[in-house]
């Protein structure tokens, strides 16, 4: 008879159980795939790149869409063509009384001057007896590209044009968020005894203020122009392009004041997703130039403590988490030190954040522009 011991392994052999050995043969096939498998996604990445690059650099040599006059009238805008020969897009609403009170809105980043005239109701500036005028800022709606600019220089630029064109004299300014820099940069520009009054909603400070003051700085990061301008950065202009609509226009639903904005006020976030792909209706190449460069969103070209007007509101929240409330702090604190300004300031924490100031209760009753009224009654007369 045969032993069983014939069918016993060799003494020091090692008995592979079944799933240990399925184990020992996926992870030697792991070990022989993945250089092919980082070799296809290193090709795949950088065939997106080189597209996406070739897409870029047309979208940069080619510019933005033809100028649609028709399209811009039918929406109740208005244009003016500058000394340089661009054209800039303006909207015109509220009180048509002689005896109206004028007041220039800045708008919000990626938007349009359109925003402002949803958010400062026809009805409630009839009341007040005030006539609003919103300027579209280069490369945005219908404005043409101007690369590059100094947001200082957009007061001369930009703004008085449009004051000639619509024959104004005098004037309150009121900017929001990206519209803050704007707003401040008339105060500097235009004397106290046309740019009467200062709104400021919610600012974020330009790179020089931040870096002496040791400030948070969203703009810190952000390319020069000329760096955004080469070749192995034309894939920007392509994603920038690509994600305006899917993407950025619904980015403000994603701040953590955007739970509270869809559940109380929808509207809105609806309304500011409409702007942004209004302000990309010519392209996007302009805005990127405009808003992700730091040449133009962080090198202003002014000290906000140098405005000339003598009537000023500071509007900023602690729960922003847009621009950091730090910056409306040091500005509040900074102006309140100048003895030719009388300041307003306003602090708050509604869970509305960066749209504190646009929410039903303020848009509904005025009263930012009321406020700037007010202080600068005197100035009317």
């Amino acid at each position: 008879p045969i032993s069983a011991d014939v069918h016993k392994p060799p003494a020091g052999d090692i008995v592979v159980q079944p799933a240990t050995q399925r184990t020992a043969i996926t992870l030697g096939y792991i070990m022989l795939l993945a250089p092919l498998i980082l070799a296809c996604t290193a090709a795949v990445l950088f065939t997106l790149s080189v597209v996406l690059s070739i897409f870029g650099y047309f979208l940069k040599r080619k510019g933005q869409k033809p100028f649609d006059e028709a399209a811009l009238r039918a929406e109740g805008g208005r244009f003016v063509t500058t000394k340089d020969d661009r054209i800039v897009e303006y909207f015109v609403w509220g009180s048509q009384q002689s005896s109206a009170k004028t007041m220039l809105l800045c708008h919000e980043s990626a938007g349009t001057g359109k925003m402002m005239v949803w958010l400062y109701r026809q009805a409630v500036l009839e009341e007040l007896n005030v006539r609003a005028i919103a300027i579209t800022y280069p490369g945005h709606g219908y404005s043409d590209n101007q690369v590059p600019r100094r947001i200082a220089d957009w007061p001369r630029d930009d703004v008085q044009p449009v004051l000639d064109a619509e024959k104004v004299e005098k004037f309150i300014v009121q900017g929001f968020g990206f519209g803050a820099a704007h707003a401040m940069a008339c105060g500097v520009h235009f004397g106290s005894d046309v740019c009467v009054a200062v709104g400021i909603n919610c600012p974020y400070l330009s790179h020089d203020i931040c870096y002496d003051s040791s400030l948070p700085d969203n703009c810190a990061a952000l390319p020069t122009i000329g760096s955004a301008s080469s070749p192995w950065n034309t894939g920007l202009f392509a994603l920038l392009e690509l994600a305006n609509k899917p993407l950025i226009s619904r980015a403000p639903s994603w701040l953590p004041e955007g739970t509270v904005l869809k559940r109380e006020q929808p509207e809105l976030l609806e309304m500011i997703r409409n702007d942004i792909i209004r302000g990309g209706v010519r392209g996007t190449t302009g805005q990127l130039f405009d808003e992700y460069t730091i040449d133009t969103a962080g090198k202003w070209g002014f000290d906000p403590r140098s405005m000339q007007s003598k009537f000023i509101a500071v509007w900023y929240a602690e729960d922003d988490a847009s621009v950091p409330p730090q910056h409306g702090k040091w500005l509040s604190e900074k102006l309140a030190s100048l003895s030719n300004v009388q300041l307003d300031v306003q602090c708050t924490k509604t869970g509305f954040g960066h749209y504190s100031f646009v929410r039903k209760s303020c848009l509904a009753e005025g009263i930012q522009t009321k406020r700037l009224l007010e202080m600068s009654e005197s100035c009317w007369k």
